[in-house]
C-alpha cells in the first residue's frame, strides 16, 4: 500500500491542521504514538495499518514531514477560492459586510476559539459568486472548507480578518474611511505569527 503524505503545509486541510494541533496533548514517554498519530492525520490511513509497517519507513516517512515544525504558512491573501465548479468570492471591502456578518465574526473572536474555527471565518467572507451572505447556507458552506481547503490559503486569511476586526471595532464609535482600516489591517496581517489556539500548538 502506496502511503501519499503532503510536502507542505499547502497540502493540509483545516481539518488536519485542526487534529495537529491538538495531538502534542498525547502523553507518551518516547513519542512513538505520537508518530503514528502525526502519520494518520496527514495520510489518512488508517492507525492498525500504519502500526504494521516496519520501523524504519515509519522515521523516514515522520521526517518528510519537516515542514509541520514551524508554522510558514503563504503571506498571499487569495480572493477566490475554488471547490469543484464552485467559485466562492471574497469581499475584502469593509464597508460591504452586514451586520449579520460582523455579528459572526465578533461571536468567533469572542470564543477564544479562533484557530478551531478557521473555516467559519471563511465561511463569512467568501460567499459564492452570485449570492449576498444572507442568502447561502453559512454552516455548509463552513463545512465545506473545513475538509476541502489548505491551511496555507486559510491561516492568512484568518488572521487578516481577525485584524481587520480589531481595527474596525477600535474606529467603529466614529465610522470613517473603510480603506484606511484595510491598510492598517493589511500590515498587521503581516506582521502576525499565530493564532490564539486552545489546543496543545504543532
Amino acid at each position: 500500500m502506496k502511503i501519499v503524505l503532503p510536502t507542505s503545509w499547502n497540502g493540509v486541510t483545516i481539518n488536519q491542521f485542526n487534529q495537529l494541533s491538538k495531538i502534542q496533548k498525547l502523553d507518551d514517554d518516547d513519542n512513538f504514538d505520537i508518530v503514528i498519530e502525526i502519520l494518520h492525520v496527514l495520510s489518512e490511513v488508517p492507525r492498525p495499518i500504519l502500526s504494521q509497517v516496519k520501523l524504519h519507513e515509519l522515521v523516514k516517512m515522520y521526517k518528510s514531514l519537516d515542514f509541520i515544525n514551524e508554522l510558514n504558512f503563504s503571506k498571499e491573501l487569495q480572493g477566490f477560492i475554488k471547490i469543484d465548479k464552485q467559485i466562492y468570492k471574497c469581499e475584502f471591502d469593509l464597508s460591504k459586510m452586514n451586520a449579520n456578518q460582523y455579528m459572526s465574526l465578533k461571536n468567533i473572536i469572542k470564543s477564544g476559539n479562533i484557530v478551531d474555527n478557521i473555516h467559519e471565518i471563511l465561511a463569512i467572507f467568501f460567499i459564492p459568486i452570485g449570492k449576498k451572505f444572507n442568502e447561502i447556507s453559512y454552516n455548509k458552506i463552513a463545512e465545506l472548507f473545513y475538509t476541502e481547503v489548505s491551511i496555507d490559503v486559510a491561516y492568512p486569511l484568518a488572521v487578516f480578518f481577525c485584524n481587520l476586526y480589531n481595527a474596525w471595532t477600535s474606529h467603529i464609535a466614529g465610522y470613517t474611511d473603510t480603506k484606511t482600516l484595510m491598510k492598517k489591517s493589511n500590515r498587521s496581517s503581516h506582521s502576525t505569527q499565530h493564532l490564539t489556539t486552545t489546543g496543545g500548538g504543532i
